[in-house]
């Protein structure tokens, strides 16, 4: 008999932060969307969605001093940022709903904080 313990398998997900824009901006022509990501794995890409749509791919790597001092050791450090370049004239003038997911290369996502949050188009 045997008196090992089963040890819970846990899910590791991203995690990570939309530095720009800020909740309730309003925002016109080409904007920056930016922050961070990582995980404990290894960080595979950062999605962009605007009203719930996917909308592209962040460019992704991007050397993040600040957030390797407070995360040390992850993989991929320190080079955890993002960037997209939004065109926000494809777009309606008004109020529009803001996503970034962060995806690990074990296909886990995560909405990266605030979540969604509202920008306003005013071309």
């Amino acid at each position: 008999m045997s008196n090992a313990t089963a040890v819970p398998v846990t899910k590791a997900v991203p995690i990570g932060h939309i530095d720009v824009p800020g909740s309730g901006q309003t925002v016109s022509g080409t904007i920056e969307i930016a922050g961070w990501a990582l995980d404990e794995i290894k960080m595979d890409r950062v999605e962009i969605y605007l009203d719930g749509q996917f909308i592209g791919r962040a460019t992704y790597g991007a050397p993040r001093p600040d957030v390797e001092r407070d995360y040390p050791g992850r993989p991929g450090t320190p080079n955890f940022g993002y960037k997209f370049n939004l065109e926000t004239t494809s777009y309606a003038n008004g109020s529009h709903i803001l996503e970034a997911i962060a995806v690990n290369s074990s296909g886990n996502k995560s909405p990266l904080i605030p979540g969604k949050l509202t920008i306003t188009i005013s071309n």
